[in-house]
């Protein structure tokens, strides 16, 4: 089950990769600049990448940490009147990963992504997101916020859930060829974490 979700999750991730490279000229305008030499105007390219590949780790999200109270408190009750004390938490546990791929236009201020994540503390969950990204502030740092729309999915009990996800803030030291960045979302990532990408 956890092989299939990850296969889709990444195969899902390779089609706005593919869809940015043949559409970025007409779409989104970040192609160079073809001119008539007879203007005396050179070819131009923008000076920052638009593509991104990342990974972040961090804290519990808001989402697990409270189905992970709940779901013990409705244990504890059933385990005590069974006479055990046999309460279901997760086999292997993970703090919350996230991988996704970004794609930026109107001179670096909008993305659209996509992204899937795993959790397993007090409750085993993926999710299945795409995402839109408003961003801005100066060339090396910047400002970004997110909201994003998918599936939480948990394993355990072959569910499916639709799902909102918010970036309230992220902070991003955003260098040529890869960024890290830090923020807090609610409520089915991590509420804080911290990441790293590459551009291209």
């Amino acid at each position: 089950m956890k092989k299939l979700i990850f296969i889709l999750l990444f195969t899902t991730a390779l089609l706005p990769v593919s869809f940015a490279e043949d559409n970025d000229s007409e779409f989104l305008g970040t192609d160079d600049l073809i001119v008539s030499t007879d203007t005396g105007l050179e070819n131009t390219k923008p000076d920052f990448k638009t593509n991104e590949i990342y990974a972040t780790i961090g804290t519990p999200s808001f989402g697990g940490f409270v189905l992970g109270i709940f779901s013990m408190m409705l244990q504890v009750p059933v385990a005590t009147l069974r006479g055990d004390d046999n309460i279901y938490l997760p086999k292997n546990t993970c703090p919350p990963i996230t991988v996704g791929y970004n794609h930026f236009f109107l001179n670096n201020h909008l993305g659209l992504g996509v992204f899937g994540s795993y959790e397993s503390l007090l409750v085993e969950f993926f999710t299945a997101q795409l995402k839109i990204i408003g961003q801005y502030g100066w060339k090396y740092f910047k400002f970004y916020h997110s909201l994003s729309i998918g599936a939480v999915i948990f394993p355990r009990i072959n569910g499916v859930l639709p799902f909102m996800d918010l970036t309230l803030l992220g902070l991003k030291l955003d260098l040529k060829y890869f960024n890290i960045f830090l923020e807090a979302s609610l409520p089915t990532t991590a509420m804080v974490k911290i990441g790293a990408s590459f551009k291209f």
